[in-house]
């Protein structure tokens, strides 16, 4: 089993998000996804850290509540899955964890809020807040209502 550290940071464009999430490790541990077609983790190799860069839900919830478990699980690629390694994955999103996924169940939304170790709002260059869970997941379940 792997301790995932799952930090979401989302916000204004520009605030400093990815620059945060590339901070956080040598690049050469570090595996960023830009897009989620086919092929988006073929360059994935046992990296420690997996950034899902302007992330807007473009996975299916359930791959990423897989992807964001303790448990083994693997990479979708287009010749062999990769054996996910990764101890911290950033999602990094203009939108807040609320917007990407508004017609899941309660359940499935309260699974992807405890996943979370730190969400963070980039208001911009240099400022940032730290959301407490209660809020993240008090919005999440009113995003069914606004849609």
């Amino acid at each position: 089993m792997r301790d995932v550290q799952v930090k979401c940071f989302f916000g204004a464009t520009g605030a400093g998000k990815t620059r945060s999430a590339l901070e956080s490790a040598d690049w050469a541990d570090i595996y960023r996804a830009t897009h989620y077609n086919s092929g988006a983790f073929d360059g994935y190799d046992a990296h420690d850290v997996l950034i899902l860069d302007e992330f807007r839900g473009q996975l299916p919830v359930s791959q990423l509540l897989t992807m964001s478990d303790l448990y083994p699980c693997k990479l979708a690629a287009r010749y062999a899955d990769r054996q996910a390694a990764y101890t911290s994955l950033y999602l990094l999103s203009n939108d807040g964890p609320w917007d990407w996924y508004p017609s899941a169940t309660e359940e499935t939304k309260r699974a992807l809020c405890r996943r979370f170790t730190e969400v963070r709002e980039f208001t911009s260059v240099g400022k940032s807040r730290v959301l407490e869970k209660e809020e993240v997941l008090e919005r999440m379940l009113d995003s069914k209502l606004a849609s």
